[in-house]
C-alpha cells in the first residue's frame, strides 16, 4: 500500500471528479494506513493472546489509552497534515496500543512465544521491504507508457511485480506463513 498507492489509485479509481489531486491526496492518507497495518495485525494477535489467558480487562485497558493517544495526535496532526493527520492519528494510536499489549504480554513470562511471532514479523517485513521496492521500480518505469496505458499499467504492473517479489522473498527467507498457501 505505501510504495504502490499512487499507481493503485490511479489504475482503481483515476477517473471523472477523482483526478491527479485526489489521487495525491488520498496517496497521503494511505501511506500512513499502510504503515499501521502491522500494528493492527499485531494487536488483533495480542488481544486474542490476553482473551486466551482470560484476561479481558487488559486490552480495555489499552483501548482507553489507545483512544486518548488518537485524539491527542489527530488534535495535533490534522492541521500541519491536513485529512492525512487522521490517518497518522490512527498508525500513531495504533503504535502506542500495539506497544503497550507487547509490553504486558511480556511482563506475563515466558511461554507467550512472543519471540516467534517477532521471527515471522522480521521475515514477512523484509519480503515486503523487497517486494516494496521491487514493485515501486516497476511502476515507476511503466508510467512512462503512452496514452492510458501510462494510467494502466503501473498499478497492474507494480502490484504483479510486488506480488510476484514477494513470494520469492518469502520462500528464501523460509517463511513458515507460506505452507497455508497449499
Amino acid at each position: 500500500l505505501m510504495a504502490l498507492g499512487p499507481a493503485l489509485l490511479t489504475l482503481l479509481f483515476r477517473r471523472g471528479f477523482f483526478d491527479a489531486h485526489a489521487v495525491r491526496e488520498t496517496s497521503r492518507a494511505l501511506l500512513f494506513q499502510g504503515a499501521s497495518v502491522i500494528t493492527v495485525a499485531t494487536v488483533r494477535q495480542a488481544v486474542a493472546a490476553f482473551h486466551s489467558m482470560g484476561n479481558t480487562r487488559t486490552p480495555v485497558l489499552v483501548s482507553v489509552l489507545d483512544l486518548s493517544a488518537f485524539i491527542v495526535l489527530a488534535f495535533c496532526l490534522t492541521g500541519p497534515l491536513g485529512h492525512a493527520g487522521v490517518s497518522a492519528a490512527v498508525a500513531g494510536s495504533s503504535f502506542v496500543q500495539m506497544v503497550l499489549l507487547v509490553v504486558f504480554l511480556r511482563r506475563k513470562g515466558p511461554g507467550t512465544a512472543l519471540e516467534g511471532v517477532a521471527g515471522s514479523v522480521a521475515r514477512s517485513g523484509a519480503a515486503a521491504l523487497v517486494a516494496g521496492a521491487g514493485g515501486f521500480g516497476a511502476a515507476r518505469l511503466l508510467e512512462q507508457a503512452p496514452g492510458l496505458w501510462s494510467r494502466v499499467l503501473p498499478g497492474l504492473g507494480g502490484g504483479l511485480t510486488f506480488a510476484a517479489l514477494y513470494l520469492v522473498a518469502a520462500w528464501g527467507l523460509r517463511s513458515p506463513e507460506l505452507a497455508t498457501l497449499g
